[in-house]
């Protein structure tokens, strides 16, 4: 049996079109909805929203405008507007439909002037949200998320439409939309259809040389803990494409150093999600950066780098003394948190064939990593290879402290980076060895509550050194056995000792 049900004369949509004419905004409220509803549900037909004339269109626009104003007039200092009637949302609706695969609807609702009435109804939205916030019942926000899915249906295969939307709303509407009702979606929708095409690419630079673009940029970025963001990383990715990094780098740093860095960690998160996008016919992980890009990326590592060891290292020994990021001088706060940033990217580059073989390349990544990892563990003591290990116990009363410091978890992200850039790379590998590096790598072989999963980072790392490596193997077989460490046995297993048998191995006994 079919799950079609014949339209009746009564039903039909060029019948329910004229009611809707006839009713026109003072008509009763019951019988508008009824007939909304029905014309919702005969617009999913394209042969429908095709069948549309351009008075069908500014028919509806004009309602969409009275009704704007009826809800306008009754509004009161007591009552403030309130514009969330559940016919109105049936009406945005309605035109949000009429759009989707008809272009000449989308037009039609240019000519009909429906910019200018969706802008003065989400001005009404954010005063009354000013002046009344949202309660249970309201259907305010539900109209905003409609109205914004409109204005992104109007841009769709539309350039006049992207056009003329973009220069009504950006950036003070979208932004007060965002500060009023959140609507990170649907707000990144709107963006994202304005500004993902080959003839809208300046848009996405307005973003980040005006000052409403860097407010809205800002508080997308920030959304990160936001369920349901599928829209916002899709105008994210496509955002980070077309900037290139060095003109993002040259705006943002350093009067936007805080949003160049949340940039960086969400291009870390995206990547991290794994998501795979179309590329020629084929699939291929995110980002498509070119060469330069990447290049780029490392000699601002390199530069960050030279930041933080500068003057003594006098920044690191400041973020070691801190135990938090907030008590840093602003100087140290800004170098710190973009050495980080570019750290965390480079690792998650690295992981990706193609971003790999070209860091691979240049041998002073390795170097600027090297000279870090030796530094930070100078610092900590463990650069130390006589050194005798803090009890446990002692480690984890100062890791609460460390877990809020500027420092915490570099030590284990460089190793993520070394260990990568010594993979299947004979060149690195020799490279390694002539920094005299293998015992600081070695040295890191341990527990460290400020760098979680160093150790098995650190283990990882040495196996990439000694692949097919005979002169770095020779090297670590040649180390001597210095003893054990003071206290390690007895912190996990009271009542025992560690002693060093004639081969060379420890071995766990009870203490006599």
């Amino acid at each position: 049996m079919s799950d079609l049900v014949e339209t009746t004369e009564s039903e039909s949509w060029g019948f329910l079109l004229s009611k809707l004419r006839e009713s026109g905004a003072s008509g009763p409220q019951d019988e508008q909805s009824d007939i909304l509803h029905s014309l919702l549900q005969h617009s999913l037909q394209l042969e429908n929203r095709q069948s549309l004339t351009q008075d069908d269109v500014m028919m509806i626009v004009k309602l969409l405008s009275d009704w704007s104003e009826i809800y306008s007039s009754k509004s009161t200092p007591e009552t403030p507007p309130k514009p969330g009637d559940p016919a109105l949302l049936s009406l945005i609706k309605l035109l949000l439909n009429s759009c989707a695969g008809v272009p000449c609807n989308q037009h039609y609702l240019l000519e009909a002037g429906a910019l200018a009435e969706i802008s003065k109804l989400l001005l009404q939205f954010v005063t009354s949200h000013q002046q009344m916030p949202i309660s249970t019942g309201d259907h305010r926000d539900v109209v905003v998320t409609a109205t914004l899915q409109l204005l992104g249906n109007i841009c769709v295969g539309f350039r006049d439409g992207r056009d003329k939307v973009w220069r009504k709303f950006f950036p003070q509407t979208l932004r007060s939309i965002l500060r009023s009702f959140g609507q990170v979606e649907m707000v990144c929708m709107v963006l994202h259809n304005c500004t993902c095409t080959e003839d809208a690419k300046n848009r996405t630079r307005e973003m980040v040389t005006s000052e409403g673009g860097l407010a809205i940029l800002s508080h997308i970025v920030g959304a990160h803990e936001e369920k349901n963001c599928e829209w916002r990383s899709i105008f994210l990715r496509s955002f980070v494409d077309q900037m290139p990094l060095s003109e993002l780098h040259r705006v943002l740093i350093p009067f936007q150093y805080g949003l160049w860095t949340a940039l960086l960690e969400t291009a870390c998160q995206l990547m991290n999600h794994d998501q795979q996008i179309e590329v020629g016919g084929g699939k291929e992980a995110w980002p498509q950066w070119e060469e330069g890009e990447c290049v780029y990326l490392v000699e601002m590592w390199r530069g960050e780098v030279g930041k933080v060891m500068s003057d003594q290292a006098a920044i690191l020994i400041e973020c070691f003394n801190t135990s938090s990021t907030e008590q840093l001088s602003s100087t140290a706060k800004m170098n710190v948190g973009v050495l980080t940033s570019v750290l965390k990217l480079l690792c998650c580059l690295s992981i990706r064939e193609r971003y790999l073989h070209l860091l691979q390349t240049k041998t002073q990544t390795l170097d600027s990593a090297i000279e870090l990892l030796r530094q930070l563990s100078t610092l900590d003591g463990s650069n130390n290879s006589t050194r005798h290990l803090s009890s446990l116990k002692e480690s984890r009363k100062t890791t609460e402290i460390r877990k809020e410091g500027p420092l915490f978890g570099m030590k284990r992200d460089l190793l993520q980076f070394i260990g990568s850039l010594l993979y299947h790379c004979p060149h690195m590998q020799e490279r390694i060895r002539m920094l005299e590096a293998i015992p600081l790598i070695l040295n890191q072989c341990h527990l460290d509550h400020g760098n979680p999963y160093i150790l098995q980072w650190a283990v990882l790392t040495i196996r990439n050194m000694c692949e097919d490596n005979p002169a770095n193997q020779e090297m670590i077989a040649k180390l001597e056995t210095r003893g054990v460490a003071e206290a390690t046995a007895a912190q996990f297993r009271p009542g025992c000792e560690v002693e060093v048998t004639q081969n060379g191995r420890l071995r766990v006994k009870p203490k006599t």
